[in-house]
């Protein structure tokens, strides 16, 4: 992803599995892409825009029921440093402690 401000990125709902950053994003998650990403996106009927519900119930999805690759993700959509090599619970960790921070 480009490097871009937080305010900058838009929430897309994908409509079918794309490659971010050489990983597989399966249908139905959401992203946060540039403006240029998001158009190409959904000019290509890869995604569809977000509503704030459906921004709103991920943000406060339970940590503990996502998988490794989701939370990975969210870390990196939030500004985790080192996300990667996480193991998921430290994963949760860094996500609530970063949430907190942000409040």
């Amino acid at each position: 992803m480009s490097m871009a401000k937080k305010t900058d990125l838009i929430v897309l709902e994908l409509t079918s599995a794309i490659v971010m950053e050489g990983e597989i994003v399966t249908a139905g998650n959401l992203i946060e892409v540039t403006e240029k990403e998001a158009r190409n996106l959904l000019a290509r009927g890869k995604a569809v825009v977000a509503d704030e519900q459906d921004v709103e119930s991920a943000a406060d999805a339970d940590l503990t029921e996502m998988t490794v690759a989701d939370l990975q993700k969210l870390a990196g959509d939030i500004g985790v440093e080192g996300f990667k090599s996480m193991k998921k619970d430290e994963l949760i960790a860094a996500i609530e402690a970063a949430s907190e921070a942000s409040e």
